[in-house]
């Protein structure tokens, strides 16, 4: 009876460590598994917030151009008429395709042509002013 109890009592510690052991594993990829929730959450909120940083910034770097193109617009100069001397036609062509021909005088400067380019209802927010012949950026 004695050997009986002790083999059942060996038996049943046996089982018991063979329990706890499983019980242990699985609290283990439990807590692994919410650690890794817990890692993509924290991926996520912090895509998101970069996300809504950039937005944020595309959104103010829109507006401060949309407000340097009403500042800059009463800066440019008036259009001369055909029929001055010393006045120059120069032909813009946009990227959408369209063509704008604007009279410009031969003293007005570089920054005169750039801002009545940038302040045209179809011009992009940032682009280069170049020739055709020679091909060169200004």
């Amino acid at each position: 009876a004695a050997r009986s109890e002790r083999i059942a009592r060996s038996l049943t510690q046996t089982i018991r460590r063979e329990q706890d052991a499983a019980y242990m594993e699985s609290l283990r990829a439990d807590q692994e598994k919410e650690r890794k929730r817990h890692e993509e959450q924290e991926r996520k909120r912090k895509l998101e917030e970069f996300e809504q940083q950039r937005r944020h910034e595309e959104q103010l770097k829109k507006e401060a151009i949309r407000r340097a193109k009403i500042d800059l617009a009463s800066e440019i100069p008036e259009e001369p008429p055909s029929n001055l001397p010393d006045t120059l036609s120069v032909v813009f062509k946009m990227p959408s395709g369209e063509r704008i021909e604007r009279r410009f005088f031969k003293t007005h400067t570089l920054k005169d042509i750039y801002n009545f380019i940038f302040c045209h209802p179809s011009s992009p927010d940032s682009f280069e002013i170049a020739t055709n012949f020679p091909k060169r950026t200004l």
